[in-house]
This record gives structure tokens, C-alpha cells and sequence, in this order.
């Protein structure tokens, strides 16, 4: 990975935007025709300060999987128990394939 980010055109955004709602309205649908209950709610998202890691160690391992040295990267974050590797708030590992790269 480069490290660089991708500027979505609007067009791009909007293109997404609408695949998303079609995808809602029809799960939804899907739902009301089988009489399944259904809550909808919204995940919060990082875009406000998209890139929050501020210590050495975090810089580090991003640094290691930028380069394509992934095992380092993971074996760092295991022993800092940060990022890939650590235990969420309710203790249970995390899974090292869910927070890869």
C-alpha cells in the first residue's frame, strides 16, 4: 500500500450513495413481506478525524504494513496490544483476518 488516498469524485459518491439505498429499501422490503421486525440504525464513522492514531507505536505498525511487512506489523501490535491482535472492550480477541490491512 502507498498510503495515499482516493478523492471519490461526486459522481462516484452519488453513484455509491444510490447502490446503498437501493440496497436498504430492499432489505427492508424483504423484511415487511415476511413480517420480520426490523431496526435500522447508523454506524459512526471515522471521516471527521479519519486518521487518529497518534502514538509512535501505531505510526509504526501502519508504517510496517505499508511496506508489505505485515507479520512484523501484527507481531508489533500483539506485543503493544494495539490495533490488530489486542482485545476489544469486552475482552474477546480480535480476529488478526477482520483487522488486517
Amino acid at each position: 500500500m502507498s498510503g495515499a488516498r482516493y478523492n471519490y469524485t461526486p459522481e462516484e459518491i452519488a453513484r455509491r450513495m444510490a447502490v446503498y439505498r437501493k440496497n436498504l429499501l430492499l432489505m427492508v422490503q424483504l423484511c415487511q413481506e415476511r413480517g420480520v421486525p426490523i431496526i435500522l440504525g447508523t454506524a459512526p464513522s471515522n471521516l471527521w478525524q479519519p486518521y487518529l492514531m497518534k502514538n509512535e507505536d501505531q505510526l509504526e505498525v501502519r508504517r510496517l504494513y505499508d511496506a508489505g511487512k505485515y507479520e512484523e506489523g501484527v507481531t508489533l501490535a500483539r506485543v503493544r496490544r494495539i490495533g490488530v491482535g489486542a482485545r476489544s472492550s469486552t475482552g474477546s480477541p480480535r480476529s488478526d483476518r477482520k483487522n488486517a490491512p
